[in-house]
């Protein structure tokens, strides 16, 4: 019969291997490698294109930048908005690292008046989707506007083979130059015009006689 203390030393390089493989079975202290992110980022959030002529286009454009690890993948560019338009490089378009792209955003409002939209930017990013608020103010087109003072002329009793002169002043209350281009008058015994000239600009920032024109009734 085998001393308890003889069978321990006998047993005891077993024991000790097995102490061996199951602390090597623990682990190696060494931390996992972080997962590669990224963000994009954009140089405005609002794009105010403020008055734009209707049937007119303005442009802008904003800056996305990818920040982090990883690449950003912009797959959609989504925009809400009659009066607005974007363009930007073929779809997907991917973004290094540290690297930008750049958006234009067009506005080519149709009519007069506040016209508002938004852009939203698609994309592997984490803070995907961007977004990016737009307005515009479509004005109407420049154009001028003639008014005529008096409105209407009375001669009176003229003598026979004699002339009697009238003027009317010309005014432009439009936001464009007018011109003149001629001066006709009906019904017998009338004319009318600006001796020597046969086209007048009126100057819409002018004083609204600076133009005056003359009707004969002989």
């Amino acid at each position: 019969m085998n001393h308890p203390l003889v069978l321990v030393r006998k047993l005891f390089p077993f024991v000790a291997l097995m102490a061996i493989v199951i602390s090597g079975c623990g682990t190696t202290g060494v931390a996992p490698a972080p997962s590669a992110t990224s963000q994009l980022s954009l140089s405005s959030t609002t794009l105010d294109f403020g008055s734009v002529v209707t049937g007119t286009t303005s442009s802008k454009s904003v800056t996305a930048t990818a920040n982090g690890t990883a690449s950003v993948t912009i797959t959609q560019l989504n925009i809400t908005g009659s009066a607005f338009g974007v363009s930007a490089p073929s779809l997907p378009l991917t973004v290094a690292p540290g690297q930008s792209t750049t958006i234009s955003v067009m506005a080519n409002p149709q009519t007069a008046g506040t016209s508002s939209g938004n852009l939203a930017i698609v994309s592997n990013a984490t803070n995907s989707p961007n977004s990016i608020s737009l307005t515009a103010v479509g004005a109407a087109p420049p154009a001028a506007s003639l008014s005529a003072s008096p409105a209407s002329l009375s001669f009176g009793s003229v003598v026979v083979n004699n002339s009697s002169t009238k003027q009317v002043a010309i005014s432009n209350s439009g936001n464009a130059n007018l011109t003149i281009s001629s001066v006709t008058t009906s019904g017998a015994g009338f004319s009318g015009g600006r001796a020597g000239q046969r086209r007048r600009q009126v100057d819409h920032q002018q004083h609204p006689h600076a133009r005056r024109q003359h009707v004969h009734r002989s």
